[in-house]
This record gives C-alpha cells, sequence and structure tokens, in this order.
C-alpha cells in the first residue's frame, strides 16, 4: 500500500521520496487501512502535524476552543499547551483560592475541518497517568467523535487504566438528548506506560472503525446521520465522574497529555 503526501500520484519519484521521508521516523505503526480498489490515501497537510517546532503552529491549530472553556472542576488555559523536544504536551496545573475552578488544562482545535466521509485520522499518543481524559476527538454542530478518551489512573469504584474508550454522540436537539454508542477495548496494559497509535476511518455517514496500532478493535453505529464538518481536538479534561487528581499530580510537570504526531488522509479516485 502506498500512502501519498497531498497533491503527489502513486507510483512517481517524488512520492515514493516523500512518504518514506513522512514514515523514516515511525517508532509505532502507522497509517490507514487498504484503500478501496481504485482510490488512494492521501495526506490532508492542513490537519496534520508533526509537531517538531518550537512553538504550535498557529496556522494549523488554536490553543483553545471557541465555544467552550472546559469541563468543571477544570479550564482550558494556552499556558497549559506546548511543543516540547517534537512533542505537544497538554499538562495540568493546580488553581488555588477557587472552590469551583480547581485546576487549568490544555486544549488544541483545528482550524480546518473534515468535511464528508472518507477520512482516516490517527495520533501516536501517551495519555497521562491521572485521573484526567487524555482526549481525541472530532465535532460538529450536532455530532461528536470521540476516537479515544484514555484514563490514565484508578478510580473509586472502577479501573480504566489499561481500556482504550471512544464513542459517538448526536445531539441534534441539545446535549442533555444526546445519543450515544460507546466502545470499550482492552489493551492489556495501562495506556499511560507507553505511546501507541490511535486512528479512526470515517467511511460512511453510518459508521467509524476505531483503530489501535494499525489493527482494527471496533466499530461503532451511529444514531443519526453523520455528515457535518468537524473540528478536531486534542485535550485534556475533567472527568468529576470518577474523581479528581491529587495536589501531588497537578503538581507533577511530567503528568502530562504528550502527542507526538497527528496525520489526517483523505480518499481520492486514482
Amino acid at each position: 500500500m502506498t500512502l501519498l503526501p497531498n497533491g503527489c500520484s502513486r507510483g512517481t519519484f517524488p512520492a515514493l521520496v516523500q512518504c518514506a521521508i513522512l514514515c523514516i521516523d515511525l517508532e509505532s505503526i502507522a497509517g490507514p487501512p487498504q484503500p478501496p480498489e481504485g482510490y488512494d490515501w492521501v495526506l490532508v497537510s492542513e490537519l496534520s502535524d508533526e509537531f517538531n517546532g518550537d512553538s504550535l503552529n498557529k496556522s494549523k491549530w488554536l490553543d483553545y476552543c471557541t465555544y467552550w472553556d472546559g469541563r468543571p472542576p477544570s479550564r482550558f488555559n494556552p499556558a497549559n499547551v506546548e511543543l516540547r523536544n517534537g512533542k505537544l504536551v497538554i499538562h495540568a496545573s493546580a488553581v488555588e483560592g477557587d472552590t469551583q475552578h480547581l485546576m487549568d488544562t490544555g486544549i488544541i482545535m483545528s482550524k480546518a475541518v473534515l468535511s464528508n466521509t472518507g477520512r482516516y485520522f490517527e495520533a501516536r499518543i501517551k495519555p497521562a497517568e491521572t485521573l484526567l481524559s487524555s482526549a481525541f476527538w472530532l465535532q460538529g454542530k450536532f455530532s461528536e467523535i470521540d476516537v479515544a478518551e484514555q484514563i490514565g489512573a484508578a478510580h473509586e469504584g472502577g479501573d480504566l487504566t489499561t481500556k482504550l474508550r471512544a464513542n459517538s454522540h448526536y445531539f441534534p436537539e441539545g446535549w442533555a438528548t444526546a445519543q450515544k454508542t460507546p466502545l470499550l477495548h482492552e489493551l492489556g496494559y495501562p495506556s499511560a506506560s507507553r505511546f501507541q497509535t490511535i486512528g479512526g476511518e470515517w467511511h460512511s455517514p453510518q459508521a467509524v472503525s476505531i483503530y489501535h496500532d494499525d489493527k482494527k478493535v471496533g466499530r461503532m453505529e451511529f444514531r443519526g446521520e453523520f455528515t457535518e464538518p468537524m473540528h478536531l481536538f486534542l485535550s485534556l479534561e475533567a472527568v468529576p465522574w470518577f474523581g479528581v487528581p491529587s495536589q501531588e499530580e497537578l503538581d507533577d510537570p511530567n503528568v502530562s497529555f504528550l502527542i507526538d504526531w497527528i496525520r489526517v488522509w483523505r480518499l481520492e479516485m486514482k
């Protein structure tokens, strides 16, 4: 299977060279599944990033969400988003003197959107080892695809640290009546212990398939037609129904959500 950078065609020398360069530093299995006959996967550069610069590429990303401040008792703060050692780093920090706002976390939101189906999106991530959700997701005005929502620490009444959690939400009449299709996959190891590549193939308005390290691990059937444009997000979020991190975790700069890269592909006819 040939995975082609944007604007290149199969079989050309430049395409093969660019593809080789793109794939040199893969420390984890990556890439979309086999395309349908007559099609190739083409990289969507405006929604892909290797995070190798000194600062976030503001032509592609916002370090805040334009319509959501974060889930209490956390709040998104651009100061909690940085690039370090070739990784996007999103961390939490304690906030004192406010019982409703206990911590700051971070988020990035794509400026561009994914439109239509025939898309594959993947990220190489290492969740934060704490009682927060390290999340990779897409959202439009009334639909959401949660590719990964991983909890890095055990919580009272359960332990999701070895699970890959995915979900879809359909909420044309508001979030209070959202219909969801959760997926839970056992990893066999603590999710925060290593990097892993997690992807989603949005192959129809009715469903998305979820991949973990190049292996399909499940399929979510939507509760409505998912055809609207969606923004991409990477975020660290509070999950208060599971609990909140300890003060020690919030004060530890090493307790962070790490993202090596994010890549988006679209199907194009040969």
